[in-house]
């Protein structure tokens, strides 16, 4: 199946819904970021499942099913890079503090070395994660998945009745 320019799968912007999603947890939003969700506005999460709910509410079954799985792969995705960051990215940040420190300050002490290492890599860790990681993407994912969860549940109930 092609996509159009301006389509996306399963009818699923992930920059709309994140924002929309923000505005729901009663994040405050620019007015660009404002201007992207349009009417979508829900103040609590149950306005918000609601959206999902009646958004989805006309697909089939099986394309439920495919949109449940993109969004586990999502979720998946997004932890994966968490925690590749976090065993990859450390280790190299603490050899290279290591080094540079040693070729700057050969005379310091290795306590001295060790403290002054330990916060420049609790600064780098902080600054990956900020920019990589952004935990609200992912619980919006997560929370997605649950609701669309719930609906597939639902739907089997009511088939087996």
């Amino acid at each position: 199946m092609k996509k159009k320019k301006n389509e996306y799968e399963y009818d699923f912007n992930e920059k709309k819904e994140y924002y929309i999603y923000l505005y729901a947890c009663e994040r405050k939003l620019r007015k660009k970021k404002l201007a992207v969700i349009g009417e979508n506005k829900y103040r609590t999460y149950e306005e918000w499942t609601g959206y999902i709910k009646q958004k989805y509410c006309g697909i089939t079954t099986k394309s439920l099913e495919d949109f449940k799985r993109f969004l586990r792969y999502k979720v998946r995705a997004f932890k994966k890079i968490n925690g590749e960051y976090g065993g990859v990215m450390v280790p190299f940040v603490i050899i290279l503090f290591t080094i540079l420190f040693e070729r700057i300050y050969p005379d310091t002490d290795s306590v001295t070395n060790f403290c002054c290492i330990a916060g420049l890599v609790w600064i780098a860790g902080y600054i990956i994660v900020k920019f990589v990681y952004d935990a609200k993407v992912a619980l919006m994912y997560e929370d997605y998945l649950e609701v669309i969860e719930n609906m597939l549940e639902k739907r089997t109930m009511e088939e087996k009745k």
